[in-house]
């Protein structure tokens, strides 16, 4: 009886703590919800109009900083002033105010966004009035007399400092002293505040003669230019140039105009950078707006205004363009070209690249001739060893192979180095006939030593028993198609008709899909290159008896001797064709043979000299004849397309220790587009970067001091932040188990060194945002 009033009580006991309890949760709940659909009216004004670049990149970076945040959607309502194309005045002020109190009478705002002079100035005239207790937040700022009109604790932002004096700076460094330094501006408020500081640094640098110009006619501008013998522009802020008819002028169309003056021109804001510019220390309208940007998600996530001060000191940076510097003859010091973002190195990239480019040339010949050394001295034991054992003979010929195989990574890197800048010089020499003369010499023997490695690196798998072999059924009318669509382009090089005669019926074999294209394509290529002009080749798929299947492939071309046709299938043995102007290795024929008969099937060729030739492969024919109707993607086209989330500017993390291959992976990502580039020589330094950057797109090598690929990718599945993250394996491990070892892992793609260009792009363009 005791024992049950204990219950009774005990149960009376902990029901209020159950209420409690739940109570909490359901207060937890509804905190969360809350936070997760807060969201933040912020009020935009821009000084000028939305097609102005200066403008549209300063909302972009202020923009982007802000839309971070999960749990806050900022709702953002722009307005521009246009003091570009009006004249921005108390009345014109006074009716712009007017016009937002209608349209925004029952709005209030959390913070508020302004960029540029007149933004600034209404907003401390009027909008700190409407709104007196919201915080204003401001970038672009030219005039520093503001500075004694904001309220410390409502506002703050990034003032816009375009540095006078470094660019006078690098006038001097560019040896440009003896000309007449002109400051350039459209006489705009910002304009007039810019001339105002230029004033008192120009007291500084008495060893330049410089003039402050402001126009606001692009024609006044040129015409001062014209008057004034040799002179150097400097481009302080010209968004408002007019032309003849009052209309403000594009940007870009306005500086064209200037540089056909063919006169040196420094500008000191990002958006002036355009060809015939040859750069100056400048202003970036994105880096402006996203460091406001930022204070101000700082302010949303509970850090006060007060903690946050103005920035005064610009976040500017140097950007020269090489070419630009070299059509006015102007030298680029060592010291400059080190510090400075590069634009349009065309004409210095080779004798910057030279000594790189000739080392790795050396650096290939030396281990092609230590290779090739060692490989004649196995070659000629193997034949004294005919003479006098076949034990001896197979000894020699297994040292060979091993030999072969373990090069073979060490063979491609610098493969990789010597094709990669050689199609780099192709693709920025394209004005330079000789120098890209050189570089495509340099790629054809390049690829001509690559089809060799790879030639030798299959034949030496083959003779020591470790060459894998994947049977499945295979569709011989999707392989006819294949094979004739990849010979195609040689065909029309060499003036050869392919004929092409597909088969009615839907036969299947069991075969090495890869391998046995391998074979078709190597029957077909020497088809064409050994045959005659305006020769044709033709491929048959003819179902002879006791089920079987022959693929045929037959030329018109000049055929082969009886006395030689025993020879056909020896290694590098060439039947004199070596003498001649076509490349092989001899071993093409050798390596077919054994892959047929590693397949279960059989080989057999006939040949008349002057006529042509036969070559044949036979494999019984399998029974299910509805087998699917492709043959297995390569590793490019099985490469999965993931969705990355949307950035202004994609960022791409390359992982990487070898600095040759890194500099070579940089150069190609910034030729081929306008991406952010990250560098990271271990696995852990990419981990952590991927990490804190979140890049679209992530190159790693597999080998890697600290980890292998491998690691990275399973280490970046395992975390939500990283798992969405395509991966991209960029090695020179080409054998078959390393990429079908990659595509198990879940690497969004594998490519072998050397690089295709071409191909590396076809791959990564689908991963990348539009």
């Amino acid at each position: 009886m005791k024992s049950a009033c204990v219950s009774k009580q005990n149960s009376q006991c902990a029901a209020p703590h159950r209420l409690l309890y739940t109570a909490l949760l359901f207060c937890l709940v509804m905190t969360q919800t809350a936070l997760a659909n807060q969201s933040t009216n912020v009020l935009i004004i821009h000084s000028y109009s939305q097609e102005y670049d200066w403008t549209k990149r300063q909302h972009q970076g202020f923009v982007s900083a802000l839309s971070q945040d999960p749990l806050n959607t900022p709702i953002f309502s722009t307005e521009y002033l246009d003091t570009k194309r009006v004249t921005y005045d108390n009345n014109y002020a006074q009716t712009f105010d007017n016009i937002l109190a209608q349209k925004y009478q029952h709005y209030q705002p959390d913070l508020i966004y302004v960029s540029d002079d007149n933004a600034m100035q209404f907003a401390l005239t009027y909008l700190q009035k409407r709104y007196p207790k919201t915080p204003l937040f401001f970038s672009g700022v030219n005039d520093f007399a503001l500075l004694n009109r904001i309220d410390k604790n409502t506002s703050t932002g990034t003032f816009e400092k375009k540095d006078i004096a470094t660019n006078l700076s690098l006038v001097k460094q560019l040896s440009l002293s003896n000309k007449v330094v002109m400051l350039l501006g459209d006489n705009s408020s910002t304009d007039k505040a810019i001339a105002q500081e230029a004033q008192s640094i120009l007291l500084q640098y008495k060893d330049i003669h410089s003039t402050i110009n402001a126009f606001e006619q692009l024609n006044d501008a040129i015409e001062a230019v014209k008057q004034q013998t040799n002179a150097l522009v400097i481009l302080t802020t010209i968004g408002g140039w007019k032309d003849n008819k009052g209309q403000i002028m594009p940007i870009h169309q306005a500086i064209n105009q200037l540089t056909k003056l063919n006169v040196p021109i420094l500008a000191m804001e990002d958006g002036y950078i355009v060809d015939g510019v040859i750069g100056g220390h400048v202003t970036s309208g994105f880096s402006q707006g996203n460091h406001t940007g930022k204070m101000a998600h700082a302010y949303l996530t509970g850090t006060s205004i007060q903690q946050m001060p103005p920035i005064l000191t610009s976040p500017n940076e140097l950007i020269l363009d090489v070419q630009a510097l070299t059509m006015q003859h102007i030298a680029l010091p060592d010291t400059l070209a080190q510090n400075a973002q590069l634009l349009n190195p065309k004409q210095s990239f080779y004798q910057r690249e030279k000594s790189l480019i000739i080392g790795s040339i050396y650096t290939l010949v030396v281990l092609l001739l230590a290779g090739g050394i060692l490989a004649l001295r196995i070659l000629s034991n193997k034949n004294k060893a005919l003479q006098q054992a076949q034990q001896q003979t197979e000894a020699a010929s297994q040292a060979k192979s091993e030999f072969l195989g373990s090069m073979s990574h060490e063979l491609r890197t610098p493969l990789n180095a010597i094709l990669g800048f050689a199609q780099l010089i192709n693709l920025e020499a394209s004005d330079q006939p000789e120098i890209n003369d050189f570089s495509l010499e340099i790629e054809r023997a390049g690829n001509h030593l690559l089809s060799l490695v790879n030639d030798l690196i299959d034949l030496s798998r083959i003779e020591s028993g470790r060459l894998d072999i994947v049977v499945e059924p295979v569709l011989l009318s999707q392989l006819e198609r294949d094979c004739l669509a990849l010979v195609a382009p040689l065909a029309e090089k060499f003036h050869v008709q392919i004929i092409e005669q597909p088969s009615v019926e839907a036969i299947t074999i069991l075969a090495d899909a890869v391998r046995l294209r391998q074979v078709i394509i190597n029957f077909l290529s020497n088809g064409i290159k050994y045959n005659k002009a305006l020769g044709s080749v033709s491929l048959q798929i003819l179902r002879l008896e006791n089920n079987i299947v022959r693929i045929q492939v037959v030329d018109t071309g000049v055929g082969i001797p009886l006395d030689k046709q025993n020879r056909i299938f020896s290694a590098f043995d060439r039947l004199g064709a070596e003498c001649g102007t076509i490349e092989g290795s001899g071993i093409g024929l050798v390596i077919t043979k054994q892959l047929i008969e590693a397949m279960n099937g059989s080989i057999g060729f006939s040949s008349e000299a002057h006529k042509g030739s036969r070559f044949w492969v036979d494999f019984p024919i399998h029974d299910i004849a509805h087998t699917t109707d492709e043959i297995p993607l390569s590793q490019t086209q099985n490469a999965a397309i993931l969705s990355p989330t949307h950035n202004t500017q994609p960022i791409i993390l390359c992982i990487e220790d070898n600095p040759v291959n890194m500099k070579l992976i940089h150069r190609i990502l910034a030729k081929n587009g306008d991406y952010r580039i990250i560098e990271a020589s271990t696995g852990a330094e990419g981990i952590r970067l991927a990490k804190r950057e979140k890049p679209n797109l992530i190159l790693t090598d597999i080998n890697l001091p600290d980890m292998n690929g491998y690691q990275i990718l399973a280490t970046l599945q395992e975390n939500p932040q990283t798992q969405q993250i395509p991966v991209i394996a960029l090695t020179a491990d080409a054998m078959k188990e390393d990429i079908e070892r990659a595509k198990r892992a879940g690497f969004s793609g594998y490519v072998t060194k050397p690089i295709d260009i071409p191909a590396l792009f076809a791959l990564i363009n689908p991963l990348l945002p539009a």
